[in-house]
C-alpha cells in the first residue's frame, strides 16, 4: 500500500511539474512522435515495395511452399495480390494435408468440384465433414459451418471448419476425436495419422491463446498418459505406441536448433501447458531432452553427451529456477551447491552401454538438494 501511495504521490508531483512548465520550455513531443511514426511507416513501405512488385504467379509459388496456416493468414494483409495468393487452394493444400491427412484433402477437393450450395443441408453434408457422429448439441455449430461452406467454398474454409470441429471434439473426448479423423474418408496409414495428430495439436495449442486453455491441457494430458505395458510375449499395445509417437513428433515441432539448452527449455515451457503430475512431466521432458540432444552441433558444449545427461541438466535447471523464484523456499540454494549436486548426479549416470532401451520409461527427476 505504501508503495502504491508513493507512486501516486510521485505521479501527482510529476504531473504538477509538467503543468507548471512554461510553454516555451516544453519539448515538442507530439511533432517528434508524428515525424518518427511517418518515417517508420515510409521505411516499412519501402521495405515491402519489392514484395509488392512481385507477379501474382510468384506469390502463388511462394505460398505453395508454406505449411503453417498462421503464416498464410498473416500474409493476407500484406497486399491485394498476396491476399489472393494466400487464400488460393494451391497454398492451402499442403497445410491441409499436413494437419488432416491426404484422405480428407482429396474428399474436400471432390466437394469443391461437385459443389452445389442448394443441396447442402444438415441431412446432406459434404463427406469430409463426417468426422463426428451427429449429436443434438452440435447442430448450431454444424449449421454455422455449413453456411460458411455455402458462401465461399475453398480449402481455407474447409480447414477452418475442421479446426472448429476438432478443437471441440478433442476437448470432449481426445482419443475418440483422433480415432474419427484417423478413419475418416477411407482412413490413413498409421504413420501419417500420428504425424497429422501431432502437427494439429502443436498448431492448435499455439494459436488461439484465449479460450483454448482446456484444449491445451487435454492435449498434454493425452500425450503424457501412461498406458500399461504389454505382457511379455504379447503383441505390443498399439494405443501406447501411438500416444508415445504423437508425443515425440509433437516435441519435434519446436525449432530448437542452434539454441542453448536453457534457451530451448525456456521456449518449450512458454509454449506448452505443462502437466503438474511428476510422471507426466518426466515423459514429455525426456522426449524434449532427446530432441535437444539430436540437434546439438559441435559448437555446443554439451555436444556428444548422452540422453541421460541432457535430461538431468534440464531438470537441474528447472530445480534451480524453482528454488530462485518460489517464495515458499526461504533458504535459497547457492550456485556452488547447485553445481556440486549436479556434478554428483551426472557422475552417477551409467555408461552408454548400460542405458535403458528407448521404449522404457524415463528416469524420475533428480531429488531436491
Amino acid at each position: 500500500m505504501e508503495a502504491g501511495h508513493t507512486h501516486s504521490h510521485d505521479s501527482a508531483q510529476a504531473g504538477s511539474r509538467t503543468m507548471q512548465t512554461p510553454p516555451s520550455s516544453r519539448p515538442a513531443s507530439h511533432g517528434s512522435c508524428s515525424s518518427s511514426s511517418s518515417s517508420s511507416t515510409r521505411a516499412r513501405q519501402q521495405a515491402a515495395s519489392p514484395i509488392m512488385a512481385l507477379e501474382r504467379d510468384l506469390f502463388a509459388l511462394i505460398t505453395s511452399h508454406l505449411d503453417d496456416p498462421s503464416v498464410l493468414c498473416r500474409l493476407s494483409g500484406v497486399s491485394r495480390a498476396m491476399r489472393s495468393a494466400s487464400a488460393c487452394d494451391s497454398a492451402w493444400a499442403p497445410v491441409f494435408r499436413r494437419m488432416f491427412g491426404s484422405a480428407l484433402l482429396e474428399a474436400a477437393r471432390e466437394s469443391l468440384h461437385e459443389h452445389d450450395a442448394d443441396s447442402i443441408s444438415i441431412d446432406n453434408i459434404p463427406r469430409w465433414m463426417c468426422i463426428r457422429p451427429y449429436l443434438p448439441w452440435y447442430e448450431q455449430e454444424l449449421t454455422e459451418c455449413l453456411d460458411m461452406w455455402r458462401r465461399a467454398p475453398s480449402l481455407k474454409i474447409a480447414f477452418r471448419i475442421l479446426e472448429i470441429f476438432l478443437v471441440t471434439d478433442f476437448t470432449r473426448e481426445p482419443l475418440g476425436c483422433l480415432a474419427n479423423v484417423r478413419g475418416a474418408c477411407g482412413g490413413m496409414e498409421e504413420d501419417e495419422s500420428r504425424s497429422t495428430a501431432a502437427c494439429f495439436l502443436f498448431w492448435a495449442s499455439r494459436e488461439g491463446v484465449e479460450g483454448r486453455e482446456q484444449f491445451r491441457r487435454k492435449a498434454i494430458e493425452m500425450m503424457t498418459t501412461k498406458t500399461p505395458k504389454a505382457e511379455e510375449g504379447a503383441a505390443p499395445d498399439l494405443e501406447r505406441e501411438r500416444t508415445k509417437a504423437i508425443r515425440q513428433v509433437y516435441v519435434r515441432q519446436f525449432d530448437t536448433k542452434g539454441l542453448s539448452l536453457i534457451t530451448a527449455t525456456r521456449l518449450f515451457l512458454e509454449k506448452t501447458s505443462m502437466p503438474t503430475e511428476a510422471g507426466r512431466l518426466c515423459r514429455i521432458m525426456w522426449d524434449f531432452a532427446g530432441v535437444c540432444r539430436e540437434r546439438m552441433t559441435e559448437k555446443d558444449p554439451l555436444y556428444g553427451q548422452s540422453h541421460d545427461v541432457v535430461y538431468l541438466l534440464v531438470w537441474a535447471a528447472l530445480v534451480l529456477n524453482a528454488d530462485a523464484h518460489n517464495p515458499q523456499v526461504k533458504q535459497k540454494m547457492l550456485v556452488s551447491e547447485w553445481v556440486r549436486n549436479t556434478q554428483l548426479a551426472i557422475r552417477g549416470i551409467p555408461p552408454p552401454a548400460e542405458h535403458r532401451l528407448p521404449d522404457e520409461d524415463p528416469p524420475p527427476p533428480p531429488p531436491p538438494p
